[in-house]
């Protein structure tokens, strides 16, 4: 999903865990047990993701792999499609009337990563998605309590993880390179299949303007990396 789960600057601040207060190598320990909530091991397994669902009007189905880089979604509204993909070396899109922009520009690379590294939750395989991790510090919520990972995926723009202290879910996820800032608020978190744990609606905001994101199905298996290859040009 094009729509970018992903906000905030990054605040410092003391991370305290179990009443003590945190060391900066917690960042992995914090993820390992954000994964463990999720499916753990499972994650691991999986090659491809399909997904459909619906923002504000606007039906969208997109494709994730899991083992290298890849993403591409289909956005349609008012029976008008556009295209976006992304293939680890090259960022594209179709418009709705059917003409080619591709780029190898490292910044749209940049962003292209970011939104592919966040969508497929690639920081659960940092061994197949290289990242520096580190923690920001401990967070308070509307009577929440989070844990704040800073993320650096290699080649990417960084990103911001909110954990939640209780049932180590990702509830919030922060882009804070955006202008203004996105966040993304997940919930109606489902098994989709192996113990595999996802939320089912994410509203993403810039403080401003709001999007409501709500997935109708997930499937995971296998998809050829061929779909996610940039068309040729017009």
């Amino acid at each position: 999903m094009r729509t970018k789960i992903i906000v905030v600057a990054a605040i410092l601040g003391l991370l305290v865990a179990g009443g003590a207060m945190a060391a900066p190598g917690d960042a992995e320990r914090i993820l390992a047990e954000a994964k463990a909530a999720v499916g753990g091991a499972a994650w691991d397994k999986i090659t491809g993701w399909h997904e459909t669902g619906e923002h504000d009007g606007i039906a969208y189905e997109t494709e994730l792999d899991l083992q290298r880089y890849g993403m591409v979604s289909w956005s349609t509204r008012d029976g008008k499609t556009s295209v976006a993909g992304y293939d680890g070396r090259t960022a594209w899109r179709i418009g709705p009337d059917g003409t080619v922009d591709a780029s190898q520009d490292p910044a749209r690379l940049a962003d292209a990563r970011q939104s592919a590294y966040a969508s497929a939750y690639l920081f659960f395989m940092p061994d197949r998605f290289p990242a520096t991790f580190s923690y920001v510090g401990e967070r308070d919520n509307a009577g929440r309590h989070f844990d704040v990972v800073d993320i650096q995926p290699q080649d990417s723009k960084p990103m911001e993880i909110w954990v939640d202290r209780d049932s180590h879910l990702i509830t919030r996820l922060v882009d804070p390179t955006a202008s203004p800032p996105l966040s993304a608020e997940a919930s109606d978190f489902r098994d989709v299949g192996g113990g595999v744990v996802v939320p089912f609606q994410l509203v993403v905001t810039d403080g401003v303007h709001t999007q409501t994101a709500h997935v109708s199905a997930i499937t995971l298996g296998p998809l050829p990396r061929s779909d996610f290859a940039p068309p040729p040009p017009n």
